[in-house]
This record gives C-alpha cells, structure tokens and sequence, in this order.
C-alpha cells in the first residue's frame, strides 16, 4: 500500500530491522536519479554485536554468496522509470526478490550509501527468516508468473574452498 501512496519521484523501501541515514537516503536518491537506473542497492553493513556465534558463523558465508553481488534486499531506492516498471508487489513475502527479477537490468550496486541491518540474534530466528524468504521466493516464481531469478555463479566452489579452510565453521553452520 505505501509504494502506492508514495508521491515522491525517487521512493525509498526499508525494512523494520534496517538503519538508512539522512545522509545515506540522500545518496541513494541521487543515484536513483542517474539515467538508465531502476533500483539502487546500498552497501550493507551488518550489526552483529548482538547476535550468536553461530549466526556470525552464518552470516560470514553469507557474505561470500556470488548471490550477494546480484541481490536486492533490506534497503533500496526506486527511480520513476523502476516504479512504473514494478508497478505493485504480489501477495508474497517475497518484495525484495520481486524488485531484483523485474528490475535487475537497470539495477546498480554501490557504494554511494550504506545501511546497517540487524540480523535475528539466534540461528534459531536466522532459520525461519531464511526459510521464509525462499518460500516467498519458491510462490513467486510459481505463482507470481515472473521469470526465474537471473542467473548467478554458483557458491557451491566458494564454499567447498572454505570448508577447507580455516571458514569451515561458516561453511558448516551456512
């Protein structure tokens, strides 16, 4: 309902567990307003002073995902062109993956902006957040009618290097 109430040319999306400064959403916002951008994806700063070991473990491996390089997630600032081509988000629980499958052709990755996401403190609330975000995920490519995710390296080498390594713990536990 909010992407549809927005009036602003540049519309910013944030999640609950997300911290995006003035100065940061000023940034994205210029980036949004480049020709030929869709979506504009922050660097993310992860705050784990709070969270186990093990989702520290988790969130390691997490960041060596080729997946990370392509995702949208968490933060992220919407051009006019990338509005009307989205249009709204389906009944999925799923908005941030609909974001990248319809608009990753004019989607940047930068560091003009950063955001600072607070993980789930236990593996416990990792795992339900995860399995909930690739179930909406899994609905929306066979309910949603989009198109498959683009496609992304696979993180199978990266991981199988840190299993033998002193990452095996990340490795493990991801």
């Amino acid at each position: 309902r909010g992407l549809g109430e927005a009036r602003a040319d540049i519309t910013i999306i944030a999640d609950a567990d997300v911290v995006l400064t003035g100065s940061g959403a000023v940034a994205l916002a210029s980036e949004a307003s480049k020709p030929g951008v869709m979506v504009v994806q922050p660097r993310v700063i992860y705050a784990t002073d709070h969270v186990q070991r093990l989702v520290r473990a988790h969130l390691r491996a997490w960041r060596r995902n080729p997946y990370n390089e392509t995702r949208v997630s968490y933060a992220y600032a919407l051009s006019p062109a990338g509005r009307a081509a989205l249009g709204t988000f389906p009944d999925v629980i799923a908005d941030d993956e609909d974001v990248r499958r319809q608009l990753f052709a004019g989607a940047v990755w930068g560091d003009a902006a950063s955001v600072r996401v607070f993980p789930p403190a236990t593996l416990r609330a990792l795992v339900r957040i995860r399995s909930r975000a690739l179930r909406g995920a899994r609905l929306m490519t066979r309910e949603g009618g989009l198109p498959p995710p683009a496609p992304v390296a696979s993180f199978g080498p990266r991981w199988a290097r840190m299993l033998a390594s002193t990452a095996a713990l990340d490795a493990v536990v991801y």
